[in-house]
């Protein structure tokens, strides 16, 4: 409520608001290789064979580890809430 009867709008006024655009891997490396290749190749091609070889287009998301005794007290409420 605020925000509206300082500015006269809810929304954020920020530029750069929103998902920013990225290449994907496969897309990178075949730019790469295009470059270098008579006959340019596609990025499915790229990405297929990226994804053979078990190289994906997402990192995997850090996670803290649970100290011992948050660990302990864990599994303790597991086993007494178990049914």
């Amino acid at each position: 409520m605020l925000a509206y009867t300082n500015h006269g709008k809810t929304t954020s006024a920020k530029r750069s608001s929103g998902q920013k655009s990225t290449l994907t891997n496969a897309t990178q490396v075949t730019a790469e290789l295009n470059i270098h290749l008579e006959d340019p190749i596609s990025t499915k091609t790229v990405q297929c064979e990226l994804h053979k070889s078990s190289i994906h287009s997402r990192a995997a998301i850090a996670k803290p580890l649970i100290p011992g005794s948050n660990f302990h007290m864990h599994i303790r409420w597991c086993h007494n809430h178990k049914t």
